[in-house]
């Protein structure tokens, strides 16, 4: 099985005869459900340590990945790189600070800059303010910022109005900003931070959700749940996750506007009663409901059809729990 994700597991002979000349070693990741990165953080694969400002003239170059390595700076001459869409600062433990150079790219659409935990919040903070201000704030499609120390998300990353994938989890995130109805992600992952509440802008708007397929708030402090979908929609969202938060109701109660979705996750929370409003026919775009984990009331369950908690893989209907 690890063979078929992770290339340490497939080194080839002469590499590996490379590492034992250089008396290098390889530690193979730990890889367990809430740790399948490539790479253990802090281990290094390479010894990579600098990179010359001339790379600037390689204007044909689409994509640049340094990972794992020794570099402790990026090049300003990387803004020369019209080319170049695709850019991978992962793991380099040597880099202290964020490379500002990255927000004079102009065309840069992924840019992956996760387990990066020596960047300070301060430092990450300013580097990712200035990115959302930059060259390439119109290109920017997918943003990975896992495993740092980010503490809000800078309240101009509205304009980066492309976004379709932001992964943020697994920072110490306690301030969110509405990015409003223009930004439509894909993909959001704000999980394992310490989110206590989802803001909204002046249309009541947190995010566009008309594309979302995964949307994941799990490991966080929320109490309700959001109200930031609706019913009335022909888009159905594939997963929404709010499990390991401290949910005991819903927010606006009866008046909550409803989900299309596949799975809602809400496991590990605090409910004691069914939340019944996912079985009236207005707020019935459920498919699989997850309440595993949460403590049982002494009637909710029951009064819904329901034995007792957990309920989970439970199909919704307007006729109730099936």
């Amino acid at each position: 099985f690890l063979t078929q994700y992770n290339a340490l597991f497939n080194f080839s002979d002469p590499i590996k005869r490379g590492f034992a000349e250089q008396g290098s070693k390889v530690t193979l990741p730990k890889l367990t459900p809430d740790n399948m990165k490539d790479v253990n953080t802090g281990d290094l694969t390479n010894g990579v340590t600098s990179i010359p400002e001339t790379i600037g003239n390689c204007t044909k170059l689409e994509q640049l990945y340094i990972a794992n390595g020794l570099i402790s700076k990026l090049p300003w001459g990387v803004q020369h790189l019209i080319n170049c869409t695709d850019v991978e600062i992962y793991n380099c433990p040597k880099m202290e600070n964020y490379p500002n150079a990255l927000n004079m790219m102009p065309n840069i659409e992924l840019l992956n800059i996760a387990n990066n935990p020596q960047w300070t919040h301060e430092v990450l903070f300013d580097g990712l303010t200035r990115l959302a201000d930059g060259a390439g704030k119109e290109k920017l499609q997918m943003l990975y910022c896992g495993g740092n120390n980010l503490e809000e998300i800078p309240e101009n990353f509205k304009n980066i109005v492309k976004f379709g994938m932001l992964d943020m989890s697994y920072n110490k995130i306690k301030k969110l900003h509405p990015f409003g109805k223009g930004i439509n992600f894909v993909q959001l992952f704000l999980n394992n931070n310490e989110i206590t509440e989802i803001p909204r802008d002046a249309e009541g708007v947190f995010c566009g959700v008309a594309d979302v397929e995964d949307f994941n708030f799990s490991h966080n402090k929320l109490t309700k749940l959001p109200d930031l979908f609706t019913w009335n929609t022909p888009y159905v969202m594939s997963s929404v996750n709010f499990a390991y938060n401290e949910i005991s109701e819903i927010e606006n109660g009866s008046g909550y506007h409803g989900i299309m979705v596949t799975t809602l996750d809400l496991s590990y929370n605090r409910f004691t009663t069914f939340p019944a409003l996912f079985t009236e026919t207005a707020n019935s775009g459920v498919e699989q409901l997850n309440l595993a984990g949460n403590p049982p009331g002494q009637n909710g369950l029951q009064e819904a059809g329901v034995p007792v908690m957990p309920v989970v893989g439970h199909r919704l209907s307007g006729d109730g729990v099936s």
